[in-house]
């Protein structure tokens, strides 16, 4: 009996002290563990600190640079300064730059009636001898055909219409004016005696004089 006593008692100290050392050994590995963790943070805050310290450096050097670009001057812009001296432009308008007020053309009388005006060149409309303002050409009425016409011009003692008036453009003759023909102030215009804007050395034909 005192040998099972003294062999349990024994193994229970064998025991104590086996699993005393299984606990040292836990602790140990748990007291590592914990320091690993803690290092983990250090580091991850020393990035983060590192990454805030290269933005703040960068925003810097931003600003120290736009503040160099904006105390630069702009660089000064050249006049432009013409070879020859500007004189005006010469034109039907006169002289005077386009920028300055142009004096008023005189209003020119038109003759009530007068004579037929003599042709200058073959194939020339002749020019209306008299004021056609109020003369109205619409599709139902045409006012030069009161006095022009065929059937009036002897009355008026006009000119009559000429005969290719009445031909269309595929040279067939019709017994009304042809539509091309129609509208006479497109080729027939009036004249008034004034004075030639532009000197002009223009001769008409000596066979029409």
């Amino acid at each position: 009996m005192k040998n099972k006593v003294i062999l349990s008692i024994t193994l229970s100290l064998i025991m104590l002290g086996f699993s005393s050392n299984l606990f040292a050994e836990d602790k140990k590995e748990a007291t590592a563990e914990e320091k690993t963790t803690s290092s983990k943070p250090a580091t991850h805050k020393v990035e983060k600190k590192a990454k805030s310290e290269e933005k703040t450096s960068e925003t810097k050097e931003t600003k120290t640079e736009e503040n160099v670009v904006e105390k630069t001057p702009a660089p000064a812009k050249k006049k432009f300064t013409p070879s020859t001296p500007f004189t005006g432009v010469h034109s039907l308008r006169g002289e005077s730059e386009l920028i300055a007020p142009a004096e008023a053309t005189h209003t020119k009388q038109s003759p009530s009636d007068r004579p037929p005006i003599a042709r200058n060149y073959f194939q020339q409309p002749p020019l209306v001898p008299h004021r056609i303002r109020g003369y109205k050409i619409t599709i139902n009425n045409n006012k030069c055909m009161s006095c022009h016409s065929w059937k009036n011009y002897k009355k008026a003692r006009a000119t009559k219409v000429s005969q290719t008036h009445f031909a269309d453009r595929d040279g067939n003759a019709q017994s009304t004016l042809a539509a091309r023909r129609y509208f006479c102030n497109q080729c027939h215009v009036p004249q008034v005696d004034a004075k030639p804007l532009i000197e002009n050395s223009f001769k008409p034909v000596s066979q029409l004089k």
